[in-house]
């Protein structure tokens, strides 16, 4: 059964209709589908979502597709292909933008289920975890200095997102409004981190 799936949906578009209701909420079947006749259309795929909000398609490729839910809450899908070529990963991103943008990240089998695992990447909720990860002290600042800017990043969350290219996972830690300045220090400590799949997993580079 799952074999037979997997051959069945082989791009984004049929992941996307054969998307359990319960995987994101805000969408069923019948609105998934509109969003994708107005994109064949050629015309702003703008949908009323089951929670009255209005959401828009803006990408839709074989393999990826982004569609903003609300006006806080960005869906990004993908199908990674296996090193076996039989039974694709699908990728799924959801980012809310407020206060401060933060991504889930979730995987899933070819039938919809969710991996337990994190197929190499740094998911984490921790902030300490999070700090360590994605900051990184210039050889011309003290340490004092460092854990001084660290502490303007309180709360943090993780922005997850695909490169424009659609090759690589970017990873960046994300933080509340900071006045200008203090956000041009923050910026000198942060460090991006990117992935790529192999067919199996995600490796850093």
């Amino acid at each position: 059964m799952c074999l037979g799936t997997a051959n069945a949906q082989t791009t984004v578009r049929d992941a996307w209709l054969g998307m359990p209701d319960e995987v994101i909420g805000y969408l069923n079947k019948d609105l998934r589908k509109e969003h994708l006749d107005y994109v064949d259309m050629k015309v702003r795929s703008e949908v009323k979502n089951l929670l009255q909000g209005q959401g828009v398609m803006d990408t839709l490729t074989n393999d990826y597709l982004s569609v903003h839910l609300n006006a806080v809450t960005n869906l990004e899908l993908k199908v990674l292909q296996t090193a076996d070529s039989i039974s694709p990963v699908y990728c799924m991103i959801k980012t809310v933008a407020v206060p401060f943008e933060d991504s889930e990240l979730r995987f899933f089998n070819a039938d919809w289920s969710p991996f337990a695992e994190s197929l190499g990447l740094p998911i984490s909720s921790d902030r300490e975890q999070l700090l360590q990860l994605f900051t990184s002290k210039p050889d011309t600042m003290s340490q004092e200095r460092f854990e001084e800017i660290q502490s303007m990043m309180d709360p943090v969350g993780l922005k997850i997102r695909w490169s424009e290219d659609k090759k690589l996972l970017l990873f960046d830690i994300s933080y509340p409004f900071v006045n200008k300045d203090d956000d041009a220090l923050i910026r000198t400590i942060i460090k991006q981190r990117k992935y790529k799949w192999d067919g199996k997993m995600f490796n850093e580079g």
